[in-house]
């Protein structure tokens, strides 16, 4: 993991990757405009995000801050079945992501972290907000602050938006942390 670390002046910045796989979805179908010839440079540029002439090989990843006795995670990732099933399902064939092991072996245990920085609310990047679902969601990093811009919020909690998506990210992810079932949690 020591590869995964740099540093910006006084912050440590460690990568963490919850899940790398191949997208369920090939690139003509996500992007339809796009002639096939017009990602050759891509290829020839970044071959590891090419798994085949139509497929995209995704990296679902999130970051660790540390400085001045803050720990903050940037984004987390796809989640597991129990904490974002819709999620793992469509964009990792099931598979549960890995973000817990990556922080656990990065020394940090979910307690520790006292921010979460969401850089957009996608499911690939809200996955492991609630540690338990159902009627009595927990916040996975339970002492965190999570901080989303109001706008990102604004528009994912319009329930239009939310029925245009495949699967109920929201409810599973990120609706919960708004309400006094979760403490110590709210967007802002």
């Amino acid at each position: 993991m020591a590869e995964n670390k740099l540093f910006v002046g006084n912050v440590e910045v460690l990568a963490l990757t919850d899940h790398a796989g191949d997208f369920p979805m090939p690139l003509s179908q996500l992007f339809p405009t796009v002639p096939a010839d017009a990602w050759e440079p891509f290829r020839q540029r970044y071959p590891e995000l090419f798994s085949g002439p139509d497929t995209w090989h995704n990296h679902y990843g999130c970051y660790l801050l540390r400085s001045q006795g803050r720990t903050i995670l940037v984004d987390t990732g796809l989640g597991s079945k129990a904490t974002s099933p819709g999620a793992v399902h469509k964009f990792a064939g099931g598979v549960d992501g890995r973000l817990m092991a990556e922080l656990h072996a990065a020394g940090v245990r979910p307690e520790e972290v006292d921010t979460v920085f969401f850089t957009h609310l996608h499911p690939d990047h809200v996955g492991w907000n609630l540690s338990q679902g159902g009627a009595n969601p927990r916040p996975t990093f339970s002492r965190a602050r999570y901080v989303v811009h109001e706008t990102d919020w604004a528009t994912f909690k319009q329930p239009k938006v939310q029925a245009k998506t495949s699967f109920p990210f929201w409810d599973e992810t990120l609706g919960p942390l708004e309400t006094p079932r979760c403490p110590r949690s709210s967007p802002g």
